[in-house]
């Protein structure tokens, strides 16, 4: 299939709040600069395949009127959607595949028509939050079985026994095949209860968006920022499906690791992953392990150990993504990452943020009852909880998208620099950071052969050191040496027991 030629359009002047203001004449100039938008004449989403923007997120396949979309996974273990007839893409649709792919569109702009979103988005946050709180589930088993509290699985759990919703849709466990996991719309507490913690790898929801359209029955997601932003999408062409949805909980999300993260893993400890009883991605007391138990084997390592997998791992999609805070879901959920609370050690704290005020009715009445236990917090700290992440997704979002046009050569979404002007913190080494971030997720996530060496050859620690010193640049706040920092800062993801 030939590609369209990609459009430059200049970007809009610098909006939003008075952070993006005070900017000052670094941000305008920034704004002048010219943005590359993916054509939108585009076929069918196969081109958004073939220009690396797909998030795999399945909504094209659920939208698609004649069902000529397949999900195909690749050797990557990826799920990307192919068309099996492109004559009912010319001759009868107008691609609505790639009208409501969240791939090719980020710009904040497009949120205007959300009632949640507007004149009240903000650089860090996205749209306006107008509640925030931080606290964890109340039953002491979902406690315990979540790293981070079981504050959506308690959430989940008490408005369904409280006949608030009918389902919910979310990654569960596949019993027969626990490589992989269920996309499922559960209806019970404990098919609820059977999706506890997080899986770090795309799964494709959105392919069963349509089977939540019912005159009848209610339901909540729970989704990334990518799926929430096709949800969105989704809702524009079919109405009764934003009525049949009373609660969208979007994850916090800094980057997916991909399933070959967990196949590396895997391979490290010598377990064929084929023969694995059960895959945790993070299970324990906060921060969490990652732990693969087969009928002879039972291995697990700290988190940090498994994130510095992510470089090596990621797709390029996720690389040139700004939606951390999921800004278009109603009500957001993510780890506290609060010093005063992760100093604590104790069972796990979440934060969760309120964009939709309609919602609010549904959290108060889970504290009410009983159901969650939460402490009212500012926006500030919802913010603070997530600022090192807010520092690579945010402060040199520019950064990557000038390296992946210029230097990568790559497509980029509909993204407005503006909304992400000079006024942010951003330094040298945020920059470097960035750059190094990228220069390795391209040189090592599609070849496995070379980074399967790399595992074998390079020292364990040195891969530790690598990934720490990117994240360490990235985080950094421009005050003092990098190397003085780099000397004092002790990280857990050090412990290379695993």
């Amino acid at each position: 299939m030939s590609l369209q030629v990609l459009q430059e359009i200049p970007a809009r002047p610098a909006a939003g709040t008075a952070k993006g203001a005070a900017a000052g004449s670094a941000a305008g100039a920034r704004a002048a600069e010219p943005l590359c938008h993916v054509n939108p004449d585009w076929l069918n989403i196969e081109s958004v395949v073939e220009n690396d923007l797909c998030t795999q997120c399945g909504a094209c396949a659920a939208m698609c009127p004649h069902k000529t979309i397949e999900l195909v996974r690749d050797e990557h273990y990826r799920y990307f959607p192919q068309v099996r007839d492109e004559s009912l893409c010319v001759e009868r649709c107008k691609s609505l595949c790639v009208q409501v792919c969240a791939g090719v569109q980020e710009d904040p702009s497009l949120w205007e028509q959300n009632p949640i979103v507007a004149e009240t988005y903000d650089e860090y946050c996205g749209s306006a939050i107008t509640d925030t709180w931080i606290g964890y589930s109340t039953d002491p088993q979902i406690r315990a079985r979540g790293t981070s509290g079981g504050l959506i699985t308690g959430l989940l759990v008490y408005l369904l026994e409280s006949g608030q919703i009918d389902g919910v849709l979310l990654v569960g466990a596949n019993k027969q095949d626990p490589m992989h996991h269920d996309i499922s719309i559960a209806r019970t507490r404990e098919e609820i209860e059977d999706s506890w913690g997080s899986k770090y790898y795309p799964m494709p929801m959105g392919a069963r968006f349509r089977e939540l359209v019912s005159a009848t029955e209610r339901f909540a997601v729970v989704l990334l920022g990518c799926h929430m932003r096709s949800l969105r999408l989704m809702e524009r062409k079919l109405p009764r499906l934003e009525m049949s949805i009373v609660l969208r909980i979007g994850l916090i999300c800094g980057y997916c690791a991909g399933f070959k993260a967990i196949a590396d893993q895997a391979r490290d400890w010598e377990i064929e992953l084929e023969k694995n009883k059960r895959i945790d991605y993070r299970e324990g007391k906060w921060p969490g392990n990652v732990r693969i138990q087969t009928e002879d084997q039972d291995r697990r390592t700290l988190i940090y150990n498994f994130l510095t997998r992510i470089p090596f791992t990621t797709n390029y999609r996720c690389t040139i993504c700004s939606d951390l805070m999921n800004e278009t879901a109603d009500v957001v959920v993510g780890d506290a990452w609060l010093k005063e609370l992760t100093d604590r050690k104790d069972e796990g704290w979440s934060v969760i943020a309120v964009r939709n005020p309609a919602v609010t009715p549904l959290i108060e009445s889970a504290i009410r009852d009983g159901a969650l236990y939460l402490e009212r917090a500012d926006t500030e700290t919802f913010v603070r909880s997530q600022e090192k992440p807010m520092r690579y997704k945010k402060h040199a979002l520019v950064t990557r998208l000038k390296f992946a046009r210029r230097v990568m050569g790559r497509t980029l979404p509909n993204i407005d620099l503006s909304r992400f002007p000079d006024g942010f913190p951003t330094n040298f080494w945020n920059r470097l950071g960035n750059r190094l971030f990228m220069l390795t997720q391209w040189t090592f996530a599609l070849n496995d052969p070379l980074r399967r060496a790399m595992y074998r050859f390079v020292p364990r620690k040195g891969v530790q050191w690598w990934v720490r010193s990117i994240f360490l640049m990235i985080a950094h706040d421009g005050k003092g040496s990098f190397l003085s920092k780099w000397l004092l800062k002790k990280e857990p993801m050090l412990n290379c027991d695993a």
